[in-house]
Parts: structure tokens; C-alpha cells; sequence
């Protein structure tokens, strides 16, 4: 499904329109990862402000239908969890439809 920028639920739009910077419109196409950089604590941040705004677990959709895994190492071993989920990057028309998925059934 293609998504234009009008499609875009306003909430995400202002949510990711920092990454894009001033002077680019909000791209639909775009990675977080790959296109906009947004890796690490800035990853971890845009998730959480994500889950907040729309008040949605997003680990179904960062983990996706089938998980790949990476070893936490010593720390994993002392404690308990010794694999770890590794998140995907994504688009912003993905986040988008599974946003208005949730909140499709949310209202039915």
C-alpha cells in the first residue's frame, strides 16, 4: 500500500518531522534506520514517545512475524535472558498502517 504524506496520521507526522529536519517534508518511504539514522537512545526514545501518543505496544510490529536473535553475553546469562529480540528498521507508511490497524480494531 502506498502511503502519501497526507495519509499520514498528523500524531506520527509531528512526531517524526524533527528527524526529517526543516528543510525536507516528511517522507512516507523513509527508514528510521537507514534513511533518517535514527539508531540507539534515539531509536529507544522515538518508540516510547510513539507507544505514549498512541498508547500501543509496538514490540509486535519491531519484532516482527519471525524474530532473529542476538546473545546478551554474560550479562544475559546472570540475568536469565540469554537471547535478546533484534528490532527491524521500518518505514514510516509501515508504522503508519500498523497504527491504523490497531486503532481500526480498537473501534470495531
Amino acid at each position: 500500500m502506498s502511503v502519501s504524506k497526507s495519509d499520514l496520521d498528523p500524531k506520527l507526522e509531528q512526531l517524526v518531522w524533527p528527524y526529517f529536519g526543516e528543510a525536507r517534508p516528511v517522507c512516507p518511504s523513509a527508514y528510521l534506520v537507514a534513511d533518517l539514522g535514527v539508531t540507539g537512545s534515539d531509536y529507544l526514545d522515538f518508540v516510547g514517545d510513539v507507544e505514549k501518543t498512541f498508547r500501543v505496544d509496538l514490540e509486535p510490529f519491531l519484532i516482527g512475524d519471525d524474530p532473529k536473535y542476538v546473545s546478551a553475553g554474560l550479562a544475559g546469562m546472570l540475568t536469565g535472558e540469554r537471547r535478546k529480540p533484534v528490532f527491524r528498521d521500518f518505514t514510516i507508511a509501515e508504522l503508519n498502517d500498523f497504527l491504523s490497524s490497531r486503532h481500526t480494531r480498537r473501534e470495531g
